[in-house]
């Protein structure tokens, strides 16, 4: 995966992540977050 397509991955997450719902789509969203974003990244959501 290159930056530019991580940066749109990571940005399409947080979206997503706005605009869940259900606890059970933003948790799932979280666990990619946590997998994909860097180490200083992801504890923010």
């Amino acid at each position: 995966m290159g930056l530019s397509s991580y940066g749109q991955s990571i940005d399409s997450l947080k979206l997503a992540l706005k605009n869940a719902k259900h606890d059970t789509v933003r948790c799932n969203i979280l666990n990619t977050l946590a997998e994909t974003a860097s180490d200083e990244e992801w504890p923010a959501f």
